[in-house]
């Protein structure tokens, strides 16, 4: 029983300057997922979830992932 959908993972810290904050946001835009047994994990019952990216459509019509950093750095 494959599923597939989009994927998202948005991580967000502290307040950088004024309202902005540092982020760093990964959007797949089509994933399937291959497995998703339960178990315990760490004392909790829990699923652990196995997927594989795909090229799918975003947006824009494209199938890329994106990759988005916000921070105070000017370069690396």
């Amino acid at each position: 029983n494959k599923r597939s959908s989009r994927l998202q993972i948005n991580l967000t810290g502290p307040t950088a300057i004024g309202t902005a904050k540092n982020e760093f946001n990964v959007r797949l835009p089509k994933v399937e997922y291959v497995s998703f047994p339960f178990g315990d994990i760490d004392g909790v019952i829990g699923a652990s979830v196995g997927f594989k990216a795909m090229k799918g459509e975003n947006a824009t019509g494209t199938g890329a992932v994106v990759i988005e950093l916000q921070n105070q750095k000017v370069s690396y």
